[in-house]
Protein backbone atom coordinates (compact mmCIF):
# COMPACT_ATOMS: atom_id res chain seq x y z
CA UNK A 1 0.00 0.00 0.00
CA UNK A 2 1.31 3.44 -0.93
CA UNK A 3 0.95 6.19 1.63
CA UNK A 4 0.94 9.90 0.94
CA UNK A 5 3.78 11.97 2.26
CA UNK A 6 2.89 15.01 4.31
CA UNK A 7 2.81 18.23 2.31
CA UNK A 8 5.76 19.71 4.22
CA UNK A 9 7.84 16.55 3.72
CA UNK A 10 7.17 16.54 -0.01
CA UNK A 11 7.87 20.25 -0.30
CA UNK A 12 11.15 19.94 1.59
CA UNK A 13 12.21 17.06 -0.67
CA UNK A 14 11.68 19.20 -3.77
CA UNK A 15 12.91 22.51 -2.40
CA UNK A 16 16.05 22.45 -4.55
CA UNK A 17 13.90 22.22 -7.69
CA UNK A 18 11.75 25.09 -6.46
CA UNK A 19 14.82 27.19 -5.61
CA UNK A 20 16.05 26.67 -9.18
CA UNK A 21 12.80 28.28 -10.38
CA UNK A 22 13.96 31.53 -8.75
CA UNK A 23 16.05 31.89 -11.92
CA UNK A 24 13.15 31.23 -14.30
CA UNK A 25 12.69 33.69 -17.17
CA UNK A 26 9.03 34.29 -16.21
CA UNK A 27 8.38 36.50 -13.18
CA UNK A 28 5.15 34.68 -12.30
CA UNK A 29 7.11 31.43 -11.97
CA UNK A 30 9.72 33.14 -9.77
CA UNK A 31 6.99 34.64 -7.59
CA UNK A 32 5.25 31.26 -7.25
CA UNK A 33 8.59 29.67 -6.33
CA UNK A 34 9.18 32.23 -3.57
CA UNK A 35 5.65 31.80 -2.22
CA UNK A 36 6.02 28.02 -2.29
CA UNK A 37 9.30 28.19 -0.40
CA UNK A 38 7.52 30.34 2.17
CA UNK A 39 5.44 27.29 3.07
CA UNK A 40 8.49 25.42 4.36
CA UNK A 41 9.00 25.13 8.09
CA UNK A 42 11.61 27.52 9.45
CA UNK A 43 14.42 24.94 9.63
CA UNK A 44 14.02 23.95 5.98
CA UNK A 45 13.39 27.54 4.90
CA UNK A 46 16.63 28.69 6.54
CA UNK A 47 18.57 26.36 4.23
CA UNK A 48 17.47 28.51 1.29
CA UNK A 49 17.82 31.92 2.92
CA UNK A 50 20.57 33.13 0.57
CA UNK A 51 18.57 32.37 -2.57
CA UNK A 52 15.47 34.07 -1.18
CA UNK A 53 17.47 37.09 0.03
CA UNK A 54 18.95 37.40 -3.46
CA UNK A 55 15.46 37.43 -4.98
CA UNK A 56 14.40 40.09 -2.47
CA UNK A 57 17.29 42.35 -3.46
CA UNK A 58 17.97 41.60 -7.11
CA UNK A 59 14.92 40.28 -8.91
CA UNK A 60 13.82 42.46 -11.84
CA UNK A 61 10.17 42.29 -10.79
CA UNK A 62 8.88 44.15 -7.73
CA UNK A 63 6.20 41.53 -7.03
CA UNK A 64 8.88 38.83 -6.82
CA UNK A 65 11.01 41.08 -4.61
CA UNK A 66 8.08 41.77 -2.30
CA UNK A 67 7.09 38.11 -2.09
CA UNK A 68 10.68 37.28 -1.17
CA UNK A 69 10.68 40.01 1.48
CA UNK A 70 7.60 38.50 3.09
CA UNK A 71 9.34 35.11 3.21
CA UNK A 72 12.50 36.72 4.61
CA UNK A 73 10.33 38.32 7.29
CA UNK A 74 9.53 34.81 8.53
CA UNK A 75 13.24 34.16 9.00
CA UNK A 76 14.16 37.56 10.42
CA UNK A 77 11.04 39.28 11.76
CA UNK A 78 12.89 42.26 13.20
CA UNK A 79 15.01 42.99 10.12
CA UNK A 80 12.55 45.30 8.37
CA UNK A 81 12.15 43.18 5.25
CA UNK A 82 8.58 44.38 4.74
CA UNK A 83 9.44 48.10 4.87
CA UNK A 84 9.96 48.25 1.10
CA UNK A 85 6.60 46.55 0.56
CA UNK A 86 4.86 49.08 2.81
CA UNK A 87 6.58 51.91 0.92
CA UNK A 88 4.94 50.65 -2.29
CA UNK A 89 1.53 51.43 -0.79
CA UNK A 90 2.27 55.04 -1.77
CA UNK A 91 3.34 54.29 -5.36
CA UNK A 92 1.73 56.34 -8.12
CA UNK A 93 0.80 53.15 -10.01
CA UNK A 94 -2.41 51.59 -8.68
CA UNK A 95 -1.29 48.10 -9.77
CA UNK A 96 1.84 48.44 -7.63
CA UNK A 97 -0.24 49.61 -4.65
CA UNK A 98 -2.67 46.72 -5.08
CA UNK A 99 0.16 44.19 -5.34
CA UNK A 100 1.75 45.62 -2.19
CA UNK A 101 -1.53 45.31 -0.28
CA UNK A 102 -1.97 41.73 -1.44
CA UNK A 103 1.64 40.89 -0.60
CA UNK A 104 1.23 42.21 2.93
CA UNK A 105 -1.79 39.93 3.18
CA UNK A 106 0.61 36.97 3.06
CA UNK A 107 2.04 37.94 6.45
CA UNK A 108 0.97 36.19 9.63
CA UNK A 109 -1.78 38.17 11.42
CA UNK A 110 0.57 39.42 14.16
CA UNK A 111 3.06 40.75 11.62
CA UNK A 112 0.26 42.15 9.47
CA UNK A 113 -1.12 44.07 12.46
CA UNK A 114 2.04 46.19 12.49
CA UNK A 115 0.94 47.58 9.12
CA UNK A 116 -2.75 47.99 9.93
CA UNK A 117 -2.67 51.79 9.85
CA UNK A 118 -0.90 51.85 6.48
CA UNK A 119 -3.46 49.41 5.09
CA UNK A 120 -6.36 51.38 6.57
CA UNK A 121 -5.04 54.46 4.77
CA UNK A 122 -5.57 52.57 1.49
CA UNK A 123 -9.30 52.45 2.28
CA UNK A 124 -9.35 55.96 0.82
CA UNK A 125 -7.31 55.07 -2.26
CA UNK A 126 -8.50 56.49 -5.58
CA UNK A 127 -8.59 52.98 -7.10
CA UNK A 128 -11.46 50.57 -6.35
CA UNK A 129 -9.27 47.48 -6.61
CA UNK A 130 -6.76 48.86 -4.11
CA UNK A 131 -9.55 49.74 -1.67
CA UNK A 132 -11.08 46.28 -1.99
CA UNK A 133 -7.70 44.60 -1.52
CA UNK A 134 -7.11 46.76 1.57
CA UNK A 135 -10.47 45.71 3.03
CA UNK A 136 -9.79 42.03 2.36
CA UNK A 137 -6.26 42.25 3.77
CA UNK A 138 -7.48 44.01 6.91
CA UNK A 139 -9.95 41.13 7.22
CA UNK A 140 -6.98 38.81 7.80
CA UNK A 141 -6.13 40.55 11.07
CA UNK A 142 -7.00 38.90 14.37
CA UNK A 143 -10.19 40.28 15.91
CA UNK A 144 -8.47 42.62 18.39
CA UNK A 145 -6.36 44.24 15.67
CA UNK A 146 -9.29 44.36 13.28
CA UNK A 147 -11.43 46.13 15.87
CA UNK A 148 -8.99 49.06 15.75
CA UNK A 149 -10.11 49.69 12.17
CA UNK A 150 -13.82 49.08 12.72
CA UNK A 151 -14.89 52.70 12.22
CA UNK A 152 -12.92 53.08 8.99
CA UNK A 153 -14.37 49.83 7.66
CA UNK A 154 -17.90 50.88 8.66
CA UNK A 155 -17.45 54.12 6.76
CA UNK A 156 -16.32 52.17 3.69
CA UNK A 157 -19.26 49.76 4.01
CA UNK A 158 -21.64 52.69 4.13
CA UNK A 159 -20.11 55.23 1.78
CA UNK A 160 -17.74 53.69 -0.77
CA UNK A 161 -18.76 54.40 -4.36
CA UNK A 162 -17.99 50.83 -5.46
CA UNK A 163 -20.47 48.11 -4.50
CA UNK A 164 -17.78 45.39 -4.42
CA UNK A 165 -15.77 47.42 -1.91
CA UNK A 166 -18.88 48.08 0.23
CA UNK A 167 -19.76 44.37 0.15
CA UNK A 168 -16.21 43.32 1.10
CA UNK A 169 -16.25 45.79 4.02
CA UNK A 170 -19.60 44.45 5.21
CA UNK A 171 -18.26 40.87 5.12
CA UNK A 172 -15.20 41.86 7.15
CA UNK A 173 -17.29 43.79 9.64
CA UNK A 174 -19.49 40.74 10.11
CA UNK A 175 -16.49 38.88 11.55
CA UNK A 176 -16.48 41.36 14.45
Amino acid sequence: MVTKLGAEETLAQHAAVIVARLEDSEWVVRKAAVQTLGKLDLADLAQHEQAIAKAAKEDKNTEVQDAARVVMHKLEPAAGHTDAVVARLEDSDCDVREAAVETLGKLEPAALAQHGAALAARLEDSNDDVRKAAVETLGKLDLAALAQHQQALAKVAEEDKDSDVRRAAAVVLATL
